[in-house]
């Protein structure tokens, strides 16, 4: 709904395409998580950060002004308020149940609004949205040849064809997210969650790309989702097929922290300072996704 420019007093820039609920898992009692990345300057660094301060750009869904009348447009947080924010409530109750109760008990409506927030979390992120960007000149000429000859009296002259782009951009990218068979064909495979036990050294790692396709392969079509939940559960989508027995499962389980970080835009999340483990090496393949493009990786402060 259009909304008047009364409206836009406040808006919400911070924009988290990793929501807080998910990363709160990963907090202690001093309600934050340890991150590990890069700093401007290339070094490494391992702090410890609160899950608001994590996992968001501003603006990065923020609608602009089309230049035809303040009152046509939508509010700059219309898509982060009015859809992403909804979305991660209603996310956030299923993600309760599923790490209580197992996938078992969850219903149709509750699997469909999980595999919807599963596929907003690979399409909202900066990365998705720079590559969306590299088609805006094509997309501005098809917006000014589907765009009415006459609204309102505006001149057309004076419109600001980027902001209109940028606009369907993002209305595209919920409609890519919203894709109804894509949703089916996630609720509809087999889920599980592994766990491991609490008084076990192991934990699960996640990411600023906290959701591996296909293994790590990524492509079409997708037959495997993996995701964890907390530093100790495991969500695992996959086809109901035996090649999928406890022994696979188990491996993927051991695969899934190596995968989540290699496959991290800048930063990877977790519960405690990052170490190699017995089976995993997780500081090993942190190093290895952030080292220097020479080849030397300088030691985390």
């Amino acid at each position: 709904m259009r909304q008047e420019s009364l409206w836009h007093s406040n808006p919400a820039r911070r924009h988290h395409f990793i929501p807080r609920f998910y990363l709160r898992a990963w907090c202690g009692e001093q309600r934050q998580l340890w991150v590990y990345g890069r700093n401007r300057v290339g070094k490494l660094f391992l702090k410890r950060r609160p899950d608001k301060a994590v996992g968001y750009v501003e603006d990065l869904y923020a609608l602009r002004p089309e230049g035809v009348h303040p009152a046509l447009d939508y509010a700059p947080d219309a898509i982060e308020r009015d859809f992403f924010s909804r979305l991660d409530n209603d996310a956030a109750v299923v993600y309760a149940n599923l790490v209580a109760n197992g996938p078992t008990v969850l219903s149709k409506e509750e699997r469909q609004t999980w595999a919807l927030f599963l596929n907003s979390l690979l399409e909202r992120n900066p990365r998705r949205l720079d590559e969306l960007r590299k088609v805006l000149p094509e997309t501005i000429e098809e917006s000014k040849q589907q765009w009415p000859s006459s609204r309102l009296g505006a001149d057309l002259e004076s419109m600001d064809w980027n902001a209109v782009a940028h606009n369907n951009m993002l209305s595209a990218l919920v409609a890519y997210i919203e894709n109804p068979e894509f949703i089916e064909h996630i609720s509809a495979m087999e889920w599980r969650v592994l766990c491991l036990r609490q008084d076990s050294e192991d934990h699960f790692l996640t990411s600023d790309s906290p959701l591996v396709v296909n293994g790590g392969l990524s492509g079409a079509p997708v037959k495997l989702l993996s995701i964890a939940l907390t530093p100790k559960h495991l969500l695992v989508i996959h086809p109901a097929v035996p090649e999928f027995d406890f022994e696979f499962l188990g491996k993927l389980a051991m695969m899934h922290g190596f995968q989540v970080t290699k496959q991290a835009g800048k930063h990877v999340f977790s519960s405690r300072e990052i170490r190699n483990g017995k089976y995993v090496k997780y500081l090993k393949g942190a190093e290895e996704l952030f080292a220097n493009r020479d080849g030397q990786t300088k030691s985390p402060t």
